[in-house]
């Protein structure tokens, strides 16, 4: 049972200098800025982009999290001891004839316990546009899976709402 916060700090600098020495690079988004880094989309979430040790982590081998959104909430998750896998699942949303996929869509999460997906998008709310209409396509293909969506303002109002510091 935990006691107190994560120790977060200490693990994500034993990765930096683990993957550093590795010759591991940054995600592309700060790899192809040369000097200042751009001004994140949500303040809360200007943080290391390597992986920390999870415990609630129950999928196979070391999540790769697209963004710094994604990190933030398997953060989330896992302090608060939520089972939950990272993208283990890719549904097949339109096919051609042959057989190849031409649509499909992966889920950011899976919460084992609530069967459960979620997905995360810190995308400006005029651009989530084709993610809704895959969103859509997924319930009427898949009608039993569970999916939610959480937006930019939805997480915003989760700091906002428990004074959260997701960028420790």
């Amino acid at each position: 049972m935990k006691c107190g916060p994560p120790q977060w700090m200490s693990e994500m600098c034993a990765i930096v200098k683990e993957r550093s020495a590795a010759g591991i690079g940054r995600s592309v988004r700060r790899a192809s800025f040369r000097g200042a880094y751009p001004k994140p989309l949500l303040p809360f979430l200007d943080v290391a982009s390597e992986t920390p040790v999870f415990q609630a982590y129950c999928g196979a081998g070391t999540p790769r999290f697209a963004n710094d959104a994604e990190l933030e909430c398997a953060k989330l998750l896992d302090y608060y001891r939520v089972p939950w896998e990272y993208e283990p699942r890719t549904f097949v949303l339109e096919q051609a004839e042959d057989g190849t996929v031409i649509e499909a869509f992966r889920p950011d999460f899976y919460l084992p316990d609530q069967d459960l997906y979620l997905e995360v998008t810190v995308m400006k709310q005029s651009l989530v546009t084709r993610k809704n209409r895959k969103l859509r396509k997924l319930r009427e293909r898949y009608p039993d899976v569970k999916v939610k969506l959480f937006y930019k303002r939805d997480i915003q109002r989760l700091v906002d709402r428990y004074n959260l510091d997701l960028a420790s």
